[in-house]
């Protein structure tokens, strides 16, 4: 339990810049100007596992659980890019702690 809670120490400083900024580059088309993600109605939740949907034109590549995220992140976030950047944060973090959990 002590090298976890050294890991998040160390860790922490260096993700706590992630949580500020704004969108960026990508992000305009797959959240804010894409609309399956902007209204997950069950018909655009079902576009978006579609391979060769129209919302996999849209975004240009076909990755549900992408866009998937991108729309419940929408639901529970709008526009506001933090809860965007600590949903990735978290991410990173798990996948950190798996890492170290495989080298052991």
């Amino acid at each position: 339990m002590k090298p976890l809670l050294a890991a998040l120490a160390l860790l922490l400083p260096l993700y706590a810049p992630a949580l500020g900024g704004a969108f960026l580059s990508d992000d305009w088309g797959f959240v804010l100007n894409n609309p399956w993600v902007r209204d997950p109605t069950p018909a655009h939740l079902l576009a978006i596992l579609h391979p060769w949907s129209e919302a996999t034109e849209y975004a240009a590549n076909w990755a549900p659980v992408h866009l998937l995220t991108h729309a419940l992140q929408w639901r529970l976030f709008g526009e506001d890019v933090r809860g965007y950047h600590v949903t990735n944060v978290v991410l990173h973090a798990l996948v950190s702690v798996q890492l170290v959990a495989l080298y052991r």
